[in-house]
C-alpha cells in the first residue's frame, strides 16, 4: 500500500513538472529566438507600466532580469504581481512608443494580489 502512494505521487510530481512551461526572465532574453513561435509563461512584479487607449506596456521583472510585455488591454498597476503567458519578439512598434530588444507579446494574464 504505501509503495502505491509513493508511485502515485512521484508520477503526479512528474506530470506536474512536465506541464510547466513558466521560465525565468534571463532565460528568454538569453535566447528569445527559441521562444518567439512558442508561448511560454513568466511570473513577476511589474515596476513600470504605461498605457494608452487599448494598447499598453509594462515592465516585468523576477529574480533573474526584467522584460516588456505588450498586451493590447488594460496594464496592470505597478506593484502588481502577475503571471502573463506570451510569445517572445525581437521589436515591436505601438502607436506611442518603439521597443527594440527582446519583449513578451501577451496572450495572457493572471494577476495575483
Amino acid at each position: 500500500m504505501r509503495r502505491m502512494i509513493l508511485a502515485a505521487a512521484l508520477i503526479v510530481g512528474l506530470l506536474g513538472s512536465a506541464c510547466s512551461t513558466h521560465r525565468h526572465i534571463s532565460q528568454i532574453k538569453a535566447d528569445p529566438g527559441r521562444y518567439i513561435d512558442r508561448s511560454t509563461t513568466v511570473k513577476g512584479t511589474v515596476t513600470r507600466s504605461y498605457g494608452v487607449w487599448k494598447y499598453g506596456a509594462f515592465e516585468l521583472q523576477d529574480e533573474t532580469g526584467s522584460i516588456w510585455v505588450v498586451a493590447n488591454r488594460m496594464t496592470p498597476a505597478k506593484g502588481s504581481r502577475v503571471e502573463v503567458k506570451g510569445k517572445a519578439r525581437t521589436a515591436f512598434n505601438l502607436p506611442f512608443i518603439n521597443f527594440t530588444g527582446t519583449v513578451l507579446q501577451e496572450e495572457s494574464r493572471k494577476t495575483r494580489y
